[in-house]
């Protein structure tokens, strides 16, 4: 028999904890062991994030795919880790499918555009430098925040 473990998340960045909030809804508030967690909770939270409603007080549309994709994979990488160290017999997302990805339509800004953000004043400059590196670079605003002068 395994040991009794309560299921929660940990979360440290905003995407996990935009996952602990679905997770949340889904299970009403409650806790779940470890060991209730089987293939039928997984099929039911998928069918939850399908059904596409936010629990979000500022988001009135419904979830997209890509989100619902993010929201599993957040949850089925704790299943593994919990599989992996051994607190749960079987891993019940083997079976699952993710919910279909589509492909995100990306905007750029035009090289005039960029030219009026540079003319543009900013009371803070270092906010339109990392902005403007950020265009040029592609990098995001957590990469650029994590850049050593050694890099």
């Amino acid at each position: 028999m395994l040991p009794c473990y309560t299921f929660q998340f940990q979360y440290g960045s905003i995407k996990r904890k935009s996952a602990y909030r679905q997770m949340y809804t889904y299970l009403n508030g409650k806790d779940i062991l470890l060991e209730e967690i089987d293939f039928k909770f997984v099929e039911g939270f998928v069918k939850f994030l399908n059904k596409g409603q936010t629990n979000f007080k500022y988001l009135s549309s419904t979830l997209k795919p890509n989100s619902q994709s993010l929201y599993f994979s957040k949850f089925r990488t704790i299943i593994k880790e919990a599989y992996r160290h051994k607190l749960i017999n079987e891993d019940p997302c083997v079976f699952v499918k993710l919910p279909k990805v589509e492909e995100a339509e990306r905007t750029y800004l035009t090289l005039e555009e960029l030219n009026a953000v540079v003319d543009t004043p900013c009371p803070i400059e270092n906010i339109k430098t990392c902005f403007l590196f950020s265009c040029l670079t592609g990098l995001r605003r957590s990469d650029i925040m994590n850049l050593t002068w050694d890099q």
